[in-house]
């Protein structure tokens, strides 16, 4: 019902030129154009970035992992940094054929680095939290060059739905889908793991083939969302939490919950950093983190 509250407001309701009202019906198909591709796109991305991080954190046991922390969205950040390193031209094919080589590119290296533990999650964790931090001190440089090229650079690293499209929102709604219909495959290995090593195998569980498919599973969704949106932070470590503090502590559930969590948490997100300081905007990854780092701390300090 949240979520549905939201997405209306996000869509009815905003600040103009005239103060704070709802949209006239004459405007409706104008601004269906402008903000049903936001909409589209923050829903779906902030839906498979919770879905993600419930599957991460229950992989590793570490109730800090997020997806962006396994490298790809910092592999698909170097991605874009290296598009604009090599050429002048850039348009939107050409960013996302670099991110995705970025991204899966770093997918490979994190599995073989990780690979020779067994992907054993704090080699996962270590592999990509390196990736991660490699990526942001290049991007650090990138802005620090005052290449005019960089405004579009910036928009995308802090987590914006500026730039989404029909075409975007339609694809990022099928690979939610799809993800949302995989993941619930998974719950017997989500149940599994976090009892150890040693017990998973005694249950007959495969532990390197599952970790395996489970990060591919975590990976791709994460690159698509990081296509879309630039490498949001935060919704993925919050939505989790956020589903177990309100009673959803079982894998099929967490995981549904997680979804809309992140949803909820991105399209609000968006709503806000449109009208907050009309006319200026901010991207709705910069509002998250600022609002909801604090907002967290106080959740988890409340809770049991």
């Amino acid at each position: 019902m949240a979520l549905v509250v939201a997405t209306g407001l996000a869509f009815f309701f905003g600040k103009g030129a005239n103060g704070w009202g709802s949209i006239a019906a004459a405007e409706i198909g104008q601004l269906a154009e402008l903000r049903l591709p936001r909409i589209g796109v923050a829903l779906a991305a902030g839906a498979m970035f919770g879905v993600c991080g419930t599957l991460l954190q229950r992989m590793t046991t570490n109730s800090m992992a997020a997806p962006e922390v396994i490298g790809v969205s910092g592999g698909a950040s170097l991605g874009v940094l290296a598009l604009f390193v090599v050429t002048s031209s850039i348009d939107r094919l050409s960013l996302a054929v670099a991110a995705s080589v970025g991204a899966f590119a770093t997918l490979a290296l994190v599995m073989f680095v990780a690979g020779r533990q067994r992907l054993s999650p704090e080699k996962l964790l270590l592999a990509g939290t390196s990736v991660t931090t490699l990526a942001s001190a290049l991007a650090a440089l990138a802005l620090a060059s005052g290449d005019p090229r960089t405004d579009f650079l910036l928009a995308w690293l802090s987590g914006s739905t500026y730039r989404a499209t029909p075409t975007q929102a339609t694809a990022a709604a099928a690979v939610t889908i799809l993800l949302l219909s995989v993941a619930p495959l998974t719950i017997r290995w989500l149940a599994v793991l976090p009892l150890g090593e040693t017990v998973s195998r005694s249950l007959g569980l495969g532990v390197v083939a599952v970790r395996a498919i489970l990060l591919c599973l975590i990976a791709i969704p994460t690159a698509v969302a990081t296509l879309l949106i630039g490498p949001l932070s935060f919704v993925g470590l919050m939505a989790p939490h956020f589903a177990r503090m309100t009673g959803f502590r079982r894998p099929a559930g967490e995981i549904f919950a997680s979804a809309f969590y992140g949803a909820l948490i991105l399209i609000a997100a968006d709503w806000t950093g449109r009208t907050i300081i009309f006319p200026w905007q901010i991207p709705a990854g910069l509002l998250t983190a600022l609002a909801g780092g604090p907002f967290f701390l106080i959740a988890m300090s409340r809770s049991r």
